[in-house]
């Protein structure tokens, strides 16, 4: 796989970068001896290029009680599953998809209570999805 990647690599000019779940440290030692720009941490910490230091994208992790909360929701039905990670977490709802107006209400709740707390609310299907609030250069840091 090594040989491939580094073949992408050099046809791409760069434009090659594994994305994980892992820490940019555990995505050097599956591929080590070699090393090539990442994203790890679902986007918690990326190295842009092999000459450049890996870099924390900011975001900051999720609050506690943002996540207690958050859990709460989880827990009202067996048919929602609750995954968290260290900047995000999700409510699948599959199982349940007449559920998906009550959820929104709940988190839009969530949000009027706690609004020092800013996350973005990410819809996806039978899937939503909350992380810690990242401004972009298209979302200035005011917004919620």
């Amino acid at each position: 796989m090594q040989k491939t990647l580094n073949r992408l690599l050099t046809r791409t000019s760069g434009a090659l970068a594994p994305r994980q779940r892992r820490s940019l440290n555990d995505i050097d030692l599956i591929f080590a001896p070699e090393q090539f720009p990442a994203v790890g941490g679902h986007g918690a910490e990326m190295r842009i290029s092999l000459d450049s230091e890996a870099v924390a994208t900011h975001a900051p992790p999720m609050d506690r009680e943002l996540k207690r909360r958050l859990a709460a929701i989880a827990k009202l039905s067996p048919a929602f599953c609750w995954k968290i990670r260290v900047i995000r977490s999700r409510i699948h709802y599959r199982l349940a998809p007449h559920a998906e107006k009550a959820i929104y209400e709940a988190v839009s709740l969530i949000r009027a209570d706690l609004p020092m707390r800013p996350i973005e609310v990410l819809p996806g299907k039978c899937v939503l999805r909350d992380q810690a609030f990242r401004p972009s250069p298209r979302q200035p840091a005011s917004s919620n």
